[in-house]
This record gives C-alpha cells, structure tokens and sequence, in this order.
C-alpha cells in the first residue's frame, strides 16, 4: 500500500510530523509505503494511485488538488478549517488553546501589559492571524492591557511586558531586538514562542520558552484517524502540549503549565457560577491534584484563589462603579446580593455598601 505525505520536510514542524506518521506504522506493523513530495509535482502525482494521502492544508492550492488524488484523504492545519472539502477527513490546531497557555504563563508571573509579535514572513497566515487574535479578545477580557504594536508596549509601558510570538522564529527575531535596543530579557520583557523549534532554539542569543505544539502525536493522530475514521466526526481538533519555560519568560515565580491553564479557565470564567471540579475538568487533571499544584505554587487552594479573585472583582467594581450590589454580585459569579452581603460580614466584617461608602471618601 501506498501512503502520500504533501509535506515539506524543509520545516521542523513537518519533520516532527513525520516521525509521528513512521512511528505509527511501525507500531502497527503495517507494510505501508510513505511517498514524499509537493503539489508542484502535480503531473505524476495524479499519475499513481495512493491508498491513503496526509496533505498540509495550510501550503497554497491544496485544497483544489488533493480532491483529484485517489484514496483516503485527510488534511492538517495549523488553524481552524470551517469547511473541508467534501469526503476529506480533517485535523486541525486549536489556537485559542496555545493562547491561553501563554497567557496562562504572563498571568501568573504577574504580567498584566501583554501584546504579540509576528515576524513579516508570519504576519498573514491564517494560523499567525487566529494566534494573535486569539490572544488578544482573550487579554481583554481578562482585564489585561493588550497593545497592538509588541515594539511600541516594550518601548512606553513603564511596567514588565509579556509578549507572545506566532512562531520561534518570531520569538528569536524579537529578542535580537531587545538585545540590539538594551531592552533587557526577561527582566523587562518577558518572550513566549510557539512550535518548540530545536534550531530556533539553538541559534536564538537567549534560549526561547516556547509551546511545544507536538506535531510528532499530530503524526501518529493523521494515521489513526485515516485508519479508523470516525463515522460521527468529520473535522477533529488538536491541542498542543505544553510551555517548556527556558530563559526568555523565566521568573522568580514557579510556573506550571496545569495551573497556568486552570487560572486562564477561573479568569475567563468566575463570572459564572463555576465548581472546582469543573476547572480540573478543564485541565485533565483530579481535584487533589490541581489543589496540590496551587498550594505549592499560590499557597492556597483553588477554592480559595477563585473565592479571593471574585472578592476582588466585587471590591473593584463596587469602587469604580455605581452598579447596584445585587448587579456586581451576579457578575462575579454570586448568588446574588444577599449571599455577598453574608460573604463580606464573615469576611471582612461590613456589608458591600459600607465598603463603597468608605472607599469614596
């Protein structure tokens, strides 16, 4: 049997693909013959029959071409596909969840001025352009202050700066930026790249932190859903894995990657009337191992950060603004007026009306 991989083995991330793909069949035995090649080559390409095609949705005119391959198709890509074309299995790369990984790490190291850079050869790609976006609805409705220009928020912003890059080679060109403006890193800014690049790594003048986005398991996911296609679900979406923190973000603060997804999940989301279980649902792990992480990270359990957090929205707004207690209650994720009325004598010993009263003079 014959396997087509429309892939460029120029790029790591192609490469870490790859091995994925080979690591499957060699695990299944299976005696699959894997064809390397680009649509360029499109003459003999559509010459052979293919048993099976694994194509790079993301390189221009694949879409148009691998409708005229033979076998069983399935794309990737490194943003979201709405709409694959008909009878094609799909894989694509959740972005909004490689943005809450770095926003997870600016958070809890303190870093509320965040902003992203993509280098010019990444800026228009519809993966470059879902990271950014993603990034930034995402800071602003965390209450960060996002800057739409990385150059401008390192240069005015009096305070630490945490910037997210669309790529490693982003990552690297903005550090060399910093160094080159005595912009010190990650004292002034603190850098986050994506794709987890060895050679970026490598020849980057400070070692990169970078989301690992794994495309060796995307490799092994590509055959087990061409093998096993799953009648229900055309399109599946792909999580990356985790931040390997290096020099460019590093702190003082410990950082793990299971809370900095859990604050992400309490910060988006204590407006509503969330549980505990519900957020070490959200970040795969038990209870007791989530309250664990945060009381060796933050000193206090999860119960009690969100309880602190949303004490502290009510306290804010009840001083920045005129909106009635039973208003603010219900937006940070209250009962209503009565239980915060209850929650603020046993906490602090007066109502949320005496607390604004006070906090105007």
């Amino acid at each position: 049997m014959e396997l087509l991989l429309l892939i460029d083995t120029m790029i790591h991330y192609d490469r870490e693909l790859l091995k994925g793909v080979k690591s499957k069949l060699d695990e299944l035995n299976m005696n699959i013959n894997i064809h390397i090649d680009a649509i360029e080559n499109a003459t003999y390409l559509l010459s052979r029959k293919w048993h099976y095609v694994i194509a790079d949705f993301d390189k221009r005119g694949c879409e148009e071409f691998i409708s005229q391959l033979s076998g069983k198709k399935l794309i990737f890509s490194n943003a979201e596909v709405t709409n694959p074309p008909d009878g094609i299995l799909c894989i694509y790369n959740d972005n909004q969840y490689v943005a809450d990984i770095a926003l997870g790490h600016f958070i809890n190291d303190g870093i509320r001025n965040v902003s992203v850079y993509s280098d010019l050869s990444d800026y228009y790609q519809p993966w470059a352009m879902e990271r950014k976006n993603s990034f930034s609805s995402l800071a602003l409705k965390l209450g960060c202050c996002y800057y739409s220009n990385a150059i401008e928020a390192i240069t005015t912003s009096e305070n630490r700066v945490g910037v997210f890059c669309t790529t490693d080679r982003s990552a690297r060109k903005f550090i060399r930026y910093c160094i080159e403006n005595n912009i010190p890193v990650p004292d002034k800014v603190s850098i986050i790249g994506t794709d987890y690049d060895e050679l970026e790594r490598d020849i980057s003048p400070i070692p990169i932190s970078s989301i690992d986005l794994n495309p060796k398991q995307l490799g092994r996911e590509c055959i087990e859903l061409l093998l096993n296609p799953r009648p229900t679900c055309k399109r599946l979406i792909y999580k990356a894995k985790q931040l390997y923190v290096d020099s460019s973000a590093k702190s003082a603060i410990e950082s793990d990657s299971v809370v900095n997804n859990a604050l992400v999940y309490i910060h988006k989301h204590y407006s509503r009337n969330i549980r505990v279980m519900q957020i070490s649902d959200y970040c795969k792990v038990s209870r007791k191992t989530l309250d664990n992480k945060f009381l060796e990270l933050k000193g206090e359990t999860v119960h009690q950060y969100l309880s602190n957090l949303r004490l502290d929205k009510s306290k804010q707004l009840l001083k920045e603004t005129s909106m009635s207690v039973d208003s603010i209650a219900r937006q940070c994720g209250y009962l209503g007026q009565n239980y915060l009325n209850q929650l603020y004598r046993k906490s602090f010993g007066y109502t949320p009306l005496e607390y604004r009263k006070s906090s105007s003079n």
